[in-house]
């Protein structure tokens, strides 16, 4: 392997000492070993407009540490504009993560963690999966009125078994 100084990074692809690791492959400079790599180490973040590994992602992006693959997870230690596929933005701390801690919700028609499933888009707070769903999971019920999914109705409505929604008693 190629040992390059400052500023440049040692192109694994090439062999070659560089000024800005390439685009293909994809590839980022890590600033201790000043070597263009696949993925960034841990903490650091891939950042695809400066080609580096970052200690932090710029404004304006996500990180992203890990992505769900098969039944594993795939670290890809990189910053993004839009989490990847089964992935949700958590702007607390503006990582993408597989799930939403609590109390939040992942809610797909925003891909992101939410502490209320949007009632406009007729999704429902499942406290078991910690998503916004459709359709609650069997043994529960929809309730309207909070976006909601319950394992029994609140006082004053009663269950509708066909649709598993919590209706008020008219």
């Amino acid at each position: 392997m190629v040992s390059c100084s400052a500023p440049n990074y040692a192109d694994p692809t090439t062999r070659t000492c560089v000024s800005i690791c390439p685009n293909e492959p994809l590839l980022y400079g890590e600033n201790v070993t000043r070597t263009c790599l696949a993925t960034c180490p841990t903490p650091t973040f891939g950042d695809n407009v400066t080609r580096m590994c970052l200690s932090a992602c710029p404004i304006n992006s996500l990180s992203v540490t890990e992505i769900p693959m098969g039944n594993s997870m795939l670290t890809v230690n990189l910053c993004v504009f839009y989490c990847p596929a089964n992935t949700f933005a958590y702007y607390v701390t503006t990582f993408c993560l597989a799930s939403c801690p609590v109390p939040y919700y992942a809610d797909p028609s925003t891909i992101s963690c939410v502490l209320t499933c949007p009632i406009r888009q007729l999704l429902y707070a499942d406290n078991v999966s910690r998503s916004c769903v459709k359709t609650c999971p069997a043994n529960s019920y929809a309730y309207n009125p909070t976006a909601q999914c319950l394992t029994s109705c609140p006082v004053e409505t009663f269950a509708q078994d066909q649709t598993y929604a919590a209706d008020y008693n008219n």
